[in-house]
């Protein structure tokens, strides 16, 4: 046992890892902490980024990514879960029919995310006005939904901490979780602890991640 955590405490480095920033801010944090005590010299370094950072150029060695990439010879693919988004008001909001939702002040993402599924879902649904506020940053509209600005689509697990109340019933946008690394480097001692660690936690956060109670 002891020759085990020698070997596991020395695996030391620097691991660059790359996401949308609430994916490290408001959940991956929380579960460094314990991850640190197992490996003392290991150093994560987060980069947030709406964009895809290239692996080619040596960006980052590992990502977390909201859609299933496409294809690439040298990389690993692995799907590790779900997503679940949600309607969502401040929260002492009157309860809401879905039929009513459209009449209603909305938050949403800037025009450059207009690709993503959140907001292809809030424009199927046709609100009757411009959005009041359109922000790139999660924790804005977050903090904008608890005061009442608009309803939002949020993700679950974040917005059901924050305190907001769920209008809708239940997520109404899923979205997968793809996790990716280097072939070349996935065998390195380094790469495999933090990848094998993603893993874990993402499994473990099944429920919390889909936002099924």
């Amino acid at each position: 046992l002891h020759s085990t955590q020698d070997s596991a405490r020395s695996i030391s480095g620097t691991v660059r890892i790359t996401s949308v920033d609430f994916i490290f801010s408001l959940w991956l944090v929380k579960h460094i902490t314990h991850f640190k005590q197992r490996h003392p010299q290991l150093t994560l370094e987060l980069l947030s980024n709406n964009r895809d950072l290239s692996f080619s150029q040596s960006e980052a060695d590992i990502a977390i990514r909201l859609a299933r990439p496409e294809r690439d010879a040298a990389l690993f693919m692995r799907k590790i879960g779900e997503l679940g988004w949600a309607v969502y008001g401040h929260a002492d909001h009157p309860p809401l029919s879905a039929a009513e939702w459209p009449k209603h002040a909305w938050l949403s993402y800037t025009d450059d995310l207009a690709h993503v599924p959140e907001m292809r879902w809030l424009e199927e649904l046709k609100i009757s006005q411009p959005a009041v506020l359109q922000s790139s940053h999660l924790e804005t509209l977050i903090h904008a939904c608890k005061h009442g600005v608009g309803l939002a689509l949020l993700p679950c697990m974040i917005a059901n901490e924050a305190g907001l109340k769920q209008l809708s019933n239940g997520p109404v946008v899923f979205r997968e979780i793809w996790l990716l690394s280097h072939r070349q480097t996935s065998q390195l001692a380094r790469f495999e602890t933090v990848y094998n660690w993603l893993v874990e936690e993402f499994a473990r956060s099944t429920q919390l991640l889909r936002g099924i109670n």
